[in-house]
């Protein structure tokens, strides 16, 4: 594994093992990734910087993770919800996929690194909350749908006092300007934003901080065509 990679991630303080698992991570996603499409990103120093800092960034917000459950909504190829596993083996992970071939490829990532406390569910959000309402303690996302969208489908799954980490790039001041209407009718508010630059100039990022100040009405999530067409 090149140092130059290893280095961009020095500032988390990973354990050995934590940094031997993202790179054993890496070589299974860039393996599988020749059969199925999980992500164009895969030369190293990119992948270690647009996959694995850009999903650590959350512990720079001092956000406590431990014995903590969090849904990762729409994961894709499991960033943020299983680099952040990685880095807190106590954290109680759930990660949320519509696409059987990804959750396959998630659940060959979870036995290849020996993970505990994670699990996959192949399903979309608006049906994985009847069975989930308000459960989790932290609901992360990253790069799935503009923040109006979003918020109806991850603030019914975290309960009263609980926390939405939405992962946005550049844009994401107007995306919260056009989320006024759908914090306030499911219950959200936005506590902060963290702002940070990618290492080697690779772009402005933010994290939106959403605290869930009230219970989120039944009528919410809508089915996703509504959800989509109509947002909030």
């Amino acid at each position: 594994m090149s140092s130059e990679a290893v280095k961009y991630l020095d500032e988390f303080n990973l354990t050995s093992n934590q940094l031997e698992q993202l790179e054993k991570y890496y070589q299974v996603l860039v393996d599988y990734n020749e059969k199925v499409n999980l992500t164009r990103i895969t030369e190293l120093n990119e992948a270690y910087i647009k996959h694995f800092y850009d999903s650590l960034i959350l512990s720079k917000l001092g956000v406590e993770l431990e014995n903590k459950k969090l849904v990762d909504v729409g994961t894709g190829a499991g960033f943020p919800g299983m680099v952040l596993k990685i880095q807190n083996p106590k954290l109680d992970v759930t990660l949320l996929e519509p696409s059987n071939k990804r959750v396959t490829f998630l659940n060959k990532v979870i036995n290849e690194l020996n993970l505990e406390l994670v699990t996959t569910s192949n399903e979309r959000a608006e049906d994985f909350v009847k069975t989930k309402r308000e459960f989790f303690d932290i609901a992360t996302s990253r790069a799935v749908a503009a923040l109006n969208i979003l918020l109806e489908l991850t603030a019914p799954l975290v309960k009263k006092g609980g926390h939405i980490y939405a992962y946005k790039g550049s844009n994401y001041k107007q995306e919260i300007e056009d989320s006024k209407n759908a914090l306030k009718l499911l219950g959200c508010k936005v506590n902060k934003v963290y702002e940070y630059e990618l290492p080697n100039e690779m772009g402005l990022h933010a994290v939106i901080d959403i605290m869930k100040v009230n219970t989120t009405p039944n009528l919410y999530p809508r089915m996703y065509s509504k959800i989509k067409n109509q947002p909030l």
